[in-house]
């Protein structure tokens, strides 16, 4: 469990000793519960006078932001827009992430329906039958723990393959018998035991939005002209990266500059394929200029030439294993004796440079995917250049075995030292790309000089 989770149950503790008796009942509960939500599942909860208050408050704390903001996924926000772009930019700014849950007593209309027309005792077992399916949860609250229509949802949610948790006060009881796990706070009083459920219940559902919706500021991503990027520094990054290396998910980073944003705006696939990234980083200084104007300013500029021999350092010190494709035949070996030779200790356990093409040819790629699968690298450092090396891995990441693959550019050039970098003053001034200019005019003069200053329309449509 996470460390982050569980200090809110030492927060809980310190603030009231007395539930120190049901901590291990309170972490179990909250282990039912996030299990059943990474399985699609959903939480009901009833209770009675009372404990309906609490039972609506729950989910309440449950289907909203709590503490954080929830923001709505980048993916979904965008089916939001393509949907209805002006009713969608609304949705997209405001809806927010919701655990599934339903209070059972929120509904008079049926409830008092089945209470006239049935048995009044079944009304919550009724909803538990019409609601739950096997691997949902049913949260039952009873001070007494011995209340009728409780019992009787949770007979029935146990027979639709359901947990069922018990919050109930210190006296033993039928529904202690009938939980899987059962709260019983140390009080016997109605109303004391009340006073403690809401703390036990708010721990929970902080401990949940942690869990679901608690990923680092760095993780979160905002908008940025027509796509979404996280606004780190060089340290956040490079410390979200050795967090992505240590879950052992697969995950990418990308890099955007001025070109990249003006190539998405012509490339719907490229798009998806940067905002699916897990990191977007702004290699560019009119993008963080631009993000100032936008008023969302941007921490910093992470190269790809900045970043990849940080990641090599720290890569050399923690034991990482560093693969390097992309470049012209013999550049990516190269590199890779550069770094030996700077960092002894560095485990570079593969270099590959495709041939023209590469991305064409299903034989090739194959033959990419197993040489990497082979040495199971942490780091994959990729060099293509966009849109080529973002779209090769959206497409092959699941087919190569690497925990974190990089986009990176012109960076294995840098590596190697046959390509000089700018000074370091026309970089921190935004001047980089005059410098690239200058050393490959004709190259360059197209995209400084005709695309990329198409960049200004851009500032209009998406400010």
């Amino acid at each position: 469990m996470k460390t982050k989770v569980l200090e809110h149950i030492e927060v809980l503790v310190k603030r009231y000793p007395a539930l120190e008796v049901v901590k291990n009942e309170i972490i179990a509960a909250y282990q039912i519960i996030e299990k059943s939500y990474k399985n699609s599942g959903k939480l009901l909860v009833a209770g009675n006078g009372g404990s309906a208050a609490d039972a609506e408050h729950i989910v309440g704390e449950l289907m909203k932001g709590f503490k954080l903001p929830r923001k709505t996924q980048v993916d979904f926000a965008e089916k939001l827009v393509e949907e209805n772009k002006e009713l969608g930019t609304v949705l997209a700014e405001n809806l927010q992430g919701a655990l599934p849950a339903i209070a059972l007593d929120g509904h008079p209309a049926l409830s008092t329906a089945y209470m006239n027309d049935c048995e009044p005792l079944l009304c919550f077992a009724q909803q538990v039958n019409g609601y739950g399916k096997e691997g949902d949860v049913f949260l039952a609250i009873s001070t007494s723990g011995n209340s009728k229509n409780i019992l009787y949802a949770a007979t029935t949610a146990h027979a639709k393959g359901m947990k069922v948790i018990g919050l109930t006060g210190a006296k033993s009881s039928k529904l202690e018998q009938m939980s899987d796990v059962c709260i019983k706070v140390p009080q016997t009083e109605t109303y004391m035991i009340q006073e403690l459920h809401l703390p036990v219940y708010h721990c929970l559902c902080l401990m949940l939005e942690d869990e679901f919706f608690g990923r680092t500021d760095v993780m979160e991503k905002q908008p940025l002209l027509n796509t979404y990027i996280n606004n780190v520094t060089m340290s956040e990054t490079v410390e979200a990266i050795e967090q992505m290396i240590a879950t052992d998910k697969k995950s990418y980073v990308v890099a955007i500059n001025v070109d990249v944003v003006m190539k998405i705006e012509d490339d719907p696939y490229l798009k998806k394929v940067v905002d699916c990234a897990d990191m977007v980083l702004v290699d560019g200084k009119p993008l963080v200029w631009i993000s100032k104007l936008h008023g969302r300013p941007l921490k910093a500029k992470i190269s790809g030439s900045d970043l990849v021999p940080l990641l090599c350092e720290d890569a050399a010190e923690k034991g990482y294993k560093i693969f390097i494709i992309g470049g012209k035949d013999g550049i990516a070996a190269q590199a890779k004796k550069k770094l030996e030779s700077k960092h002894p200790k560095i485990k570079i356990v593969g270099t590959y440079a495709p041939p023209f093409g590469f991305e064409k040819d299903e034989n090739e790629l194959n033959h990419i995917n197993q040489m990497i699968s082979d040495v199971k690298p942490d780091l994959l450092i990729a060099c293509f250049g966009c849109p080529k090396q973002e779209k090769w891995i959206y497409e092959n990441i699941g087919k190569y075995d690497a925990k974190v693959s990089v986009c990176a550019g012109a960076t294995v050039d840098f590596l190697a030292g046959n390509v000089k970098r700018a000074p370091r003053w026309m970089s921190e001034h935004g001047l980089e790309w005059f410098y690239r200019f200058t050393q490959e005019p004709k190259r360059m003069f197209k995209r400084y000089f005709i695309d990329d200053t198409k960049i200004v329309k851009l500032i209009m449509k998406y400010r």
